[in-house]
C-alpha cells in the first residue's frame, strides 16, 4: 500500500488534466480482485465498464482473460478474451467509422502507427510482418527511461512474475507509438500498466519468497525482510527522484533546502483563478482546466481562438466561431510563440482584451466590452 501511494506514476496520472482513463486503475484492481475471488458478477460489470473507457484497453482484457482460462476458470477466461475481442472489431469498424467521418485515422494519426496501415488489421499484420520496422520503433532511448521509471520505483520485483505480462499491451502500444507524451510516465497513457505493476509486485514478492523459504539459506527471515525493506526504498526514492514535486512527501522539502527554489507558483495560480467570477466564462491554459471544469462555459486554449484538439485538428468537428461569451483568458506559461505573439497581442493589440492580473508566468486577461470584437486569424489559421 505505501509503494503504491508512493508510485510516481500514480501522482502524475492524478495531477493531470481529468482524462476518463484515470479510472481505469481502481477499476482494473478490482476487477482483478472479484475474479481470483471468483465473483463473477461485479468481475464482468467492472469489465463492461473498462472496455467503454478506452480503445486499447480490449487487449489488455484479452490477456486478462487469458490468465483467468488458465488459473481461475476456463468458461469465464473464454468469455472475456472473446467479448474484447468482438469489442474491439465493432468498436474500429463501426463505432468509430459511425461517430467521426475519418474513422480510424484519428486515433491511428495521434499515436503515429499510420506508417504501419490504414487500419487496426493492417497494422497488426503489417508488424509481424517487419519486425525490424518493429524493432526499430521500440529501440529508443526514450523508451529505456521510461522502462526504467516504470519499474524502478517497485525494485523490478514485478519482472519476477509472470502477471507482468498483463501490462505489456499497453507498454507495447506506448513504446511503438509516435505520440511523444506516450513515452513519460507523467501522462496518463500509464493507466492500463499501472494496475499489473502492483498485481505483478505481489506475486513478485511471493515467487521470492517461496524461492527463498524452499531452500536451504540461512536467515530466511532476514534475507527476506530485506528484500522488503529494498522494496519500500525504493518506492521512497522513486518518489523523491522521479514523482512529481507538487505531491512528493520528500523532495519537495530536499530540493527546496538544497537548491533554494521558489514554489510560490501555485500560490500565484490560485490567487489568479481567485480572481475570475464564478458564473464567467473562461478560456485557460490546459493546466488550469480541472479546476474549472465545474464553469457553464470553458476552453482549453488557445480555443475558441485558434482551433485545436477539435477532432484531433483534423477537420472531423466545426469549433465554435470565436465570440465575445469568452469574458476571461487565463494564461500561464504554456501558450507557443504563434499563441503569443499572434492570438495573444492581437487580442491586447485591439483593446479586445486587456490585463487585470499578471504576477510571475500568469496573466489574466479580461474582455473589453466597449470594443467592438473583431478578432480574425492571419491567413485564415
Amino acid at each position: 500500500i505505501i509503494s503504491y501511494l508512493l508510485y510516481p506514476a500514480l501522482h502524475f496520472l492524478n495531477l493531470e488534466n481529468f482524462h476518463p482513463v484515470s479510472m481505469g486503475v481502481p477499476v482494473f484492481l478490482f476487477a482483478f480482485y472479484f475474479l481470483i475471488k471468483r465473483n463473477y458478477l461485479p468481475y464482468f460489470i467492472l469489465i463492461a465498464l473498462l472496455l467503454l473507457t478506452r480503445e486499447e484497453y480490449p487487449f489488455t482484457i484479452f490477456l486478462i482473460g487469458i490468465f483467468a482460462a488458465l488459473k481461475i476458470n476456463k468458461k469465464v477466461g473464454i468469455a472475456t478474451s472473446v467479448i474484447s475481442i468482438l469489442w474491439l472489431v465493432i468498436a474500429f469498424n463501426f463505432i468509430f467509422p459511425y461517430f467521426n467521418n475519418s474513422g480510424n485515422q484519428t486515433s491511428l494519426s495521434r499515436v503515429g502507427l499510420q506508417e504501419f496501415g490504414k487500419n487496426m488489421n493492417e497494422i497488426i499484420i503489417n508488424m509481424m510482418l517487419n519486425p525490424g520496422r518493429l524493432i526499430e520503433r521500440i529501440n529508443i532511448p526514450l523508451n529505456y527511461q521510461y522502462f526504467f521509471d516504470i519499474f524502478a520505483p517497485v525494485a523490478f520485483i514485478p519482472l519476477l512474475s509472470y502477471m507482468v505480462l498483463l501490462s505489456f499491451p499497453a507498454l507495447f502500444i506506448n513504446f511503438v507509438s509516435g505520440w511523444t507524451y506516450a513515452h513519460y510516465i507523467r501522462y496518463h497513457y500509464t493507466s492500463a500498466i499501472i494496475p499489473f505493476v502492483f498485481i505483478a509486485s505481489i506475486y513478485g514478492l511471493a515467487t521470492l519468497r517461496n524461492f527463498i523459504y524452499k531452500r536451504n539459506i540461512r536467515y530466511k527471515e532476514i534475507l527476506f525482510k530485506i528484500m522488503i525493506v529494498t522494496f519500500l526504498i525504493s518506492a521512497v526514492f522513486g518518489n523523491m527522484i522521479t514523482g512529481p514535486q507538487e505531491t512528493s512527501l520528500f523532495s519537495g522539502y530536499f530540493i527546496n533546502s538544497l537548491t533554494n527554489q521558489d514554489y510560490s507558483a501555485h500560490e500565484v495560480r490560485y490567487e489568479a483563478m481567485r480572481l475570475i467570477p464564478e458564473n464567467a466564462s473562461v478560456s485557460a491554459s490546459y493546466l488550469f482546466l480541472p479546476f474549472l471544469s465545474h464553469r457553464e462555459i470553458l476552453y482549453m486554449f488557445p480555443n475558441p481562438f485558434k482551433e485545436s484538439y477539435w477532432g484531433l485538428e483534423l477537420g472531423n468537428f466545426t469549433p465554435p466561431t470565436p465570440t465575445k461569451d469568452t469574458e476571461y483568458i487565463l494564461l500561464d506559461s504554456t501558450p507557443d510563440e504563434y499563441q503569443r505573439n499572434v492570438i495573444i497581442k492581437q487580442l491586447l493589440d485591439n483593446g479586445m482584451y486587456y490585463k487585470v492580473f499578471e504576477k510571475q508566468d500568469i496573466m489574466i486577461l479580461k474582455r473589453n466590452e466597449s470594443v467592438e470584437y473583431n478578432f480574425v486569424l492571419p491567413n485564415g489559421r
